[in-house]
């Protein structure tokens, strides 16, 4: 409830939930003192113990009851900062195996201060979570992706059409091979320090802009164009008890992107510029020097040169014979200042570098991998699909910073953080699933309000929420009967009521006043 009214934090839950009627949501009389901390903490403790089976019945009904659609299944990973010393008490130690200790990592936010967890969520292209992991917070991230998928089989649906789309750190052989042996349709992106990544896109620049295919346009212009490389590779797959080595053969997949062109050639303007400025100054300091023989001034430029390292601009130079530097003080009226020098000297000119002629650079390429070699089973466009619908999770993860504002936490012992992190998963399958159902049975081009005095054809949850929190409550009583009247509701919060199979919500069945 905490998290639906936009804090997570323990300690303030009690004001928060002071302000709103507890008795009649609760149907029954209810003190906001009753959501302490302790008494909050000691929920968490017991949720511990239960938090992985109890959200393995929960999604296996949700995919049951709501038919929800597994063909495209994305998993990342984050992690959750924290603040406190965590030290694990004597009576966790029984658990040392299950439970994930703050540790201090890597992280974004580069805060190498905070201890943090590992967490990883795997989504529906809807947004609603299917599984989930807390690890240790300096674990490595492909093993704990790895763990995850591991644990597909405990889902209660249909997964032989099932994509798994995930980022670069699945892009390894065990995780690869893993996908192979339980036959899951995986699809991830080639990191940049791949070998193979800079031969396919060399391999495909060599053929020809002809060769590429039209696999996506978007609705703003934007075009990505491609070619697929079927490679055979020998690896040893375990069946059972037994490991056999065979070939499989999995598909790569090389992306040009028009958008990524497009920024590298605005990219390119503004670093030439940049460039060109740097240079300009460089060289007029050294233009100032003078020297002895022309070979000094030769030998001077060309290491000058090579020091530049310049990548839009071509150099050219040349040496000049008694160069007269002016030095120090008045001139006299007749004849050169002592201070005055004359030597050979170096005039440098700089060429702005034509940009090639190919239309498709390899800095907008990028290189996807599929253990699906079939086209027909899962077409390069379908690769593509499933890879461009990946930030389903990064929009999850912005709710856990967001609205769910669960970082930084603060808890105190790390059991409590993994069942914390149970009921974000919670909060965020109820959460798609109110969105998802509403959008789904509004009517053609019927609309519903939102905040701002807005309609909308795709509400989110967060605004559905918001439009109801200026409903109220008032209570009346005299002295032989008592009674309540709700104010502010329309009949736009009864469609989203009928829309939610809750009709009744706020009819005559409410308690009377005392």
């Amino acid at each position: 409830m905490g998290l639906f009214l936009g804090t997570h934090t323990l300690y303030s839950l009690q004001e928060v939930f002071s302000e709103y009627d507890l008795d009649w949501l609760f149907q029954k009389t209810m003190d906001p003192e009753n959501f302490n901390d302790s008494r909050l903490g000691n929920a968490l403790d017991a949720i511990y113990d239960h938090a992985p089976t109890i959200y393995g019945d929960i999604i296996t009904r949700a995919i049951r009851e709501f038919k929800l659609d597994l063909r495209s299944l994305n998993l990342d990973g984050t992690k959750i900062l924290l603040y406190g010393e965590y030290d694990t008490p004597e009576n966790y130690m029984e658990h040392a195996e299950t439970i994930a200790y703050p540790m201090r990592g890597w992280n974004h936010e580069g805060r190498k201060d905070l201890k943090q967890l590992s967490f990883q969520l795997m989504v529906t292209g809807e947004q609603i979570p299917v599984l989930y992991s807390v690890a240790d917070g300096n674990a490595s991230e492909t093993e704990e992706y790895q763990k995850v998928m591991k644990r597909l089989h405990t889902i209660n649906g249909d997964l032989q059409k099932s994509v798994l789309v995930a980022d670069s750190k699945m892009c390894s052989a065990p995780t690869l091979i893993d996908a192979t042996e339980q036959k899951l349709r995986l699809v991830t992106l080639v990191p940049d320090s791949f070998s193979i990544r800079k031969e396919l896109i060399q391999s495909t620049l060599n053929k020809g802009t002809d060769e590429l295919v039209l696999l996506m346009k978007t609705a703003d212009g934007e075009e990505y164009r491609g070619m697929s490389y079927r490679l055979p590779i020998l690896v040893d797959l375990q069946n059972g008890d037994t490991v056999k080595t065979e070939h499989v053969v999995w598909r790569y997949l090389v992306v040009h992107s028009s958008r990524r062109e497009k920024e590298l050639a605005e990219r390119r303007v503004n670093e030439t510029a940049d460039e060109k400025a740097k240079l300009e100054k460089r060289i007029k300091k050294f233009e100032r020097d003078l020297y002895f023989c022309e070979a000094d001034a030769k030998q001077a430029t060309v290491a000058f040169i090579k020091a530049l390292n310049q990548k839009f601009h071509a150099v050219e130079w040349e040496t000049l014979e008694n160069v007269t530097k002016p030095g120090k003080g008045r001139t006299p009226a007749k004849g050169a200042k002592i201070s005055d020098r004359t030597g050979w000297g170096i005039k440098i000119r700089l060429a702005e570098k034509p940009p090639t002629n190919n239309p498709y650079s390899p800095e907008a390429m990028f290189v996807l991998l599929t253990t699906v070699s079939d086209c027909r089973i899962l077409s390069d466009a379908d690769i593509l699909e499933g890879y461009k619908g990946r930030n389903v999770v990064e929009m999850c993860f912005k709710w856990m910073k967001g609205p769910a504002a669960v970082a930084p936490v603060f808890l105190k012992y790390p059991s409590r953080i993994q069942a914390l992190g149970f009921v974000l998963v919670v909060w965020m399958l109820v959460y798609a699933l109110i969105q998802r159902e509403i959008r789904r049975k509004l009517q053609e081009g019927e609309k519903v309000r939102h905040p701002g005095n807005k309609r909308t054809e795709k509400p989110t949850t967060r605004g559905v929420l918001q439009t109801f929190s200026t409903i109220g409550r008032v209570l009346w009583r005299t002295d032989k009967n008592g009674g309540s009247q709700i104010q502010n509701f329309t009949s736009d919060h009864q469609l989203l009521l009928n829309i939610l199979g809750i009709p009744n919500l706020y009819q005559e069945n409410l308690p009377r006043a005392t």
